[in-house]
């Protein structure tokens, strides 16, 4: 009795913890957000992501980003949906009820051309544009000798970097699969998150099908 004592309050010293480490993130999160710096308020509020009432308004905040300041649709439609199923009641539902329908009417209409597409084809086609513009990119780095000195490692400017970096990667990375590995197991590897299997399923619904199979060998995007 004595050590399940113990157990229980250390698993909550834990969570407690984790509680604290989440709302920093969050915090950070917003004033990034304020201070117009995207990629890194995306990468903070994608650190808070849970089945928690504040995992539910980082979507909903994620997704006001992905609509206003980036443009990108399909990915706030992703999050307004995800928040609209934790919160159906939340302090956000009307607010992301109409973003949602106004999202999904842009989306439909500009990705088609005027006309309705689905949202599968909207994923595969926004993954395109992705590597459309990660080859671009690729193509305009400049040579190495005129880059600029990296920051000192563990320095704030390093930190920052690395942050930036997650955040720049986290629109067109892409995860081999391998024996043995499942979508949540793939989204703890990425996210250290196993309950965002989901956002890995719904970006590739073209390549997994329905249900979902994983095969040796394929290539995921990861959102």
């Amino acid at each position: 009795m004595l050590a399940a004592a113990v157990l229980c309050l250390g698993l909550a010293g834990c969570e407690q913890i984790l509680s604290r480490q989440r709302e920093n993130e969050f915090r950070q999160a917003k004033q990034l957000d304020a201070a117009s710096d995207y990629p890194g308020a995306i990468a903070s509020y994608e650190a808070v992501l849970d089945n928690s009432p504040r995992g539910a308004e980082a979507h909903f905040r994620l997704a006001l980003i992905y609509m206003d300041k980036i443009n990108d649709p399909v990915s706030a439609v992703h999050h307004l949906r995800r928040y609209l199923a934790m919160a159906p009641k939340g302090q956000y539902a009307k607010d992301a009820r109409a973003n949602l329908e106004r999202s999904e009417v842009l989306l439909a209409t500009a990705a088609g051309g005027g006309a309705l597409i689905s949202r599968s084809e909207a994923i595969k086609l926004k993954n395109e544009n992705e590597e459309l513009r990660r080859q671009l990119a690729g193509r305009l780095t400049p040579p190495a000798s005129a880059s600029p000195s990296p920051p000192a490692p563990g320095s704030a400017a390093a930190k920052e970097a690395e942050r930036r970096a997650k955040a720049g990667a986290g629109a067109t990375r892409t995860y081999q699969v391998v024996p043995g590995d499942t979508l949540a197991g793939i989204a703890k590897k990425v996210y250290r998150n196993k309950a965002r299997y989901k956002d890995i399923q719904d970006a590739n619904l073209n390549t997994l099908g329905n249900p979902p199979k994983l095969r040796p060998g394929m290539t995921l995007v990861i959102p």
